[in-house]
């Protein structure tokens, strides 16, 4: 399946391994064999700590270069003989992904179908970043996997990573040619970014200011396309929380379920169900400085209704002068 922990997924392998001297390329390239190394002690899911088991994989990467703008194309490669594409255990080979350099980092981006437990169908985005190092040698990364089925199942997965450069690419593995694929095009949605003030006022504007905090987004979009999430994280009651929101039709959106709460002034308990959203705007910059939303929870249970109505402002506080 696309998209599964460890899997790099796109087109299919079609050329020889590019015959190019890697010295001619810049340090950062993302070019030869490299073992990955996950670390399960520090995988996260919506900001909380989840560890699991480590794992490891071994992938194969070529990279193209026109000045400073570089787009790579990497593989699975079989553990034992990185000669050769990996094989699953139905007979699958593993295909070829591409990442491009941007912002200092290695970053590819994939969505895919997926079906929750609960039957709810959704969506499954996994980005998988990598900062680069002055050799190439050994570059940290987090596999960030994301997935939005229902207000009940909702998965934001964060993992560190190790690639470390094991050898150089053999000459007969198949991998596609990254100089062939169009050019990278940050989208508008990418923009949401940074340290912003998120501020609410009731709907009704009789109330003014019901709250004012500081909340982080960080995007990321399928390769040039408006397929993208942005994850917010923010603080309750000294807890770091990771949410995401999808984009679709000019703005992002999320409905997500909390814990069941006492009803006011009563023993009998309700679900309540948060409904966020931000449009993105005419002028949206990179990064968007200013956007505007609402938010809207309501209970189900022994006291159904609505418990807040907001209007939302987000302004960025941070990086003001780019």
């Amino acid at each position: 399946m696309l998209l599964t922990a460890g899997t790099l997924a796109g087109c299919d392998s079609s050329s020889e391994a590019p015959s190019s001297d890697s010295a001619d390329l810049p340090s950062h390239a993302f070019q030869g064999v490299y073992r990955m190394k996950a670390d399960g002690s520090k995988l996260t899911d919506l900001g909380q700590p989840s560890p699991s088991e480590d794992w490891e994989r071994t992938y194969a990467s070529v990279t193209d270069c026109d000045g400073d703008v570089c787009v790579a194309k990497g593989v699975r490669v079989d553990d034992s003989d990185p000669s050769k594409v990996f094989v699953d255990e139905d007979g699958e080979k593993a295909v070829a992904s591409t990442m491009d350099y941007v912002d200092g980092a290695w970053q590819l981006v994939e969505q895919a179908e997926w079906t929750c437990s609960d039957g709810s169908i959704g969506t499954q985005t996994v980005e998988w970043r990598l900062d680069s190092t002055d050799d190439g040698q050994l570059m940290n990364g987090t596999r960030t996997d994301v997935r939005v089925a229902s207000p009940d199942c909702i998965v934001v997965m964060e993992q560190p990573f190790t690639m470390e450069r094991i050898g150089d690419v053999d000459p007969a593995l198949e991998v596609d040619e990254p100089a062939e694929e169009p050019p990278f095009e940050r989208t508008g949605p990418a923009g949401l970014t940074g340290a912003y003030m998120r501020t609410a006022t009731v709907a009704d504007g009789k109330d003014g200011e019901a709250d004012r905090s500081e909340v982080n987004f960080r995007s990321f979009c399928v390769r040039n396309t408006d397929k993208c999430i942005a994850l917010k994280t923010f603080q309750v009651d000294g807890k770091t929380w990771t949410i995401p929101l999808s984009f679709s039709k000019g703005r992002w959106s999320v409905v997500y379920g909390v814990p069941q709460m006492n009803c006011p002034g009563s023993d009998m308990t309700a679900e309540q169900f948060v409904h966020e959203q931000y449009s993105l705007p005419d002028d949206a910059g990179n990064p968007i400085k200013s956007l505007s939303g609402s938010e809207v929870a309501t209970l189900s249970g022994a006291c159904a209704g609505t418990s807040r109505d907001f209007q939302l402002t987000l302004e960025r506080t941070e990086g003001s002068d780019r």
